[in-house]
């Protein structure tokens, strides 16, 4: 700072009258900077604290805590000129202190700080280091509940995740395939692991044949120690698989594999319906039908049922989900099936199509509309619990729009599923192949798919309108 203030009395003496004689002029000493005092001390593994005092007589002082090493010019931290530092008034907090947690593991942390005095005077810059090295071993998260994981891959799979990013170690992984009574049928050594940051995919060798005969079979894996390391060359502890026979718990991951089943929604169900007269306001007396195709979403889970070709099957894909019950299925509602051009009162629009129950009152909530079975006659039926139909929306327009909801299409004031193909069991029942909307005849092939992020966007947008006003 001294040459700084001799340079500034130097030019002014250069500007003053007779002011030649610089032999005689004598520098101003301005003293020294105050000090400041720093620690850094470990409290946890991944925190330690900072304390940073500062001299009697600071006026400001400025910190940075960093895990790089830097060579610190004190104006500029006491300008707080790096990124991340803070100045501080004495006056205000003549010390700060105070503990930084979840901090990484094996890194060394460096705590600079510099104080000046009323006359902008810095003393010298004073810091502190910690390390935190990491000494603790990876370890296994979000482990469900008695170490029993949910498969992948058509149960041959299983994601586990640890609390970091590991690498795959030394120690071997084996696998035991128990039937149900756990009598081993195959057994071996993990080849396949694909790794992820922390994410792990354990996968069983292709030669692994479930046994279908067997209505379950678990798979049980067992980690030696080392299996998998860390950044800091920690090992994983082993992890014993099995049922341990004294406490009849499993410490280490495992899943359950179900062999398909069968299921009685499977193959072609008519379904039967009478359009409600929209216009006159009168339910419908004239049997409507057409075929579907029911199938199991998941082959080894007979509760979730996929329904081809509902009410539009020319041209389109269509698909409805459902779920089944103690006494049938049931299909939740809004489920959107697609978008089509269709002409209303503001002009032509694209109509989103939706499965929608028909709310018993205006404060009723759509959730679901029930298929129950009944015997009809020697028949076995599915018959709705309340009305049902086809419901749209305005995809144009915002949710807040009064022209948002367009309205039922087509509502049926009775309907039921049953075993086997309409044309076989009701002559008399008409398949439509296209259907009146408002002024205009559509054909069905004219409806377009929506993708897996278009219907959940479509979705949000509907959910919006509901909490906004009834679509009764």
């Amino acid at each position: 700072m001294k040459k700084y203030i001799i340079g500034l009395f130097s030019a002014i003496c250069l500007m003053g009258a007779g002011c030649t004689e610089f032999e005689d002029f004598t520098p101003v000493d301005m003293g020294e900077g105050p000090a400041v005092t720093v620690t850094a001390e470990k409290t946890a593994v991944d925190a330690f604290k900072v304390t940073i005092t500062p001299a009697e007589g600071t006026v400001y002082y400025s910190y940075i805590v960093t895990d790089e090493a830097m060579t610190v010019d004190p104006d500029q931290l006491l300008q707080a000129k790096y990124e991340g530092s803070t100045l501080v008034k004495a006056a205000e907090k003549p010390s700060v202190s105070g503990t930084l947690s979840n901090q990484n593991l094996g890194a060394t942390y460096y705590v600079y700080a510099v104080a000046s005095n009323e006359k902008g005077v810095c003393g010298a810059v004073a810091s502190a280091s910690v390390e935190l090295p990491d000494e603790e071993a990876p370890y296994l998260v979000n482990v469900p509940d008695g170490n029993k994981y949910k498969a992948t891959n058509g149960g041959r799979s299983v994601v586990l995740t640890f609390n970091e990013t590991v690498v795959r170690g030394s120690g071997a992984i084996t696998y035991d395939v128990t039937k149900g009574n756990l009598t081993s049928y195959a057994n071996g050594t993990i080849e396949s692991v694909a790794i992820n940051n922390e994410s792990v995919t354990i996968t069983l060798p292709e030669s692994v044949v479930f046994d279908e005969n067997e209505a379950v079979s678990y798979v049980f894996l067992d980690f030696a120690e080392g299996a998998f390391a860390d950044a800091g060359g920690n090992q994983s502890a082993a992890l014993v698989g099995g049922v341990d026979e004294e406490t009849q718990t499993v410490a280490a991951p495992y899943w359950e594999y179900t062999a398909a089943q069968e299921s009685d929604f499977t193959g072609t169900f008519g379904f039967l319906f009478y359009q409600y007269d929209l216009q006159t306001q009168q339910p419908g007396s004239t049997p409507m039908g057409f075929d579907t195709e029911f199938s199991l979403k998941h082959a080894n889970n007979p509760d979730t049922l996929v329904i081809d070709h509902f009410y539009f099957k020319d041209g389109y894909p269509n698909q409805l989900e459902a779920e089944v019950t103690d006494n049938g299925f049931r299909i939740a509602d809004l489920q959107i099936m697609g978008v089509m051009q269709v002409e209303t009162n503001v002009g032509m629009v694209n109509a989103i199509f939706t499965f929608a129950g028909l709310p018993e009152s205006e404060t009723d909530n759509f959730e679901y509309v029930n298929f129950a079975e009944k015997a009809q006659g020697d028949e076995v039926v599915y018959a709705q619990d309340r009305w049902c139909g086809l419901y749209c929306f305005n995809a144009d327009a915002d949710p807040s729009d009064s022209n948002f909801s367009l309205g039922w299409y087509d509502l049926w004031n009775a309907s039921l599923f049953f075993k086997g193909s309409v044309q076989a069991a009701a002559a008399n029942t008409n398949i439509p192949s296209s259907i009146k909307l408002l002024k205009n005849e559509m054909k069905l092939s004219e409806m377009k798919p929506l993708s897996a992020t278009e219907k959940l966007h479509m979705q949000s947008l509907i959910r919006q309108n509901l909490k906004m006003k009834s679509i009764r």
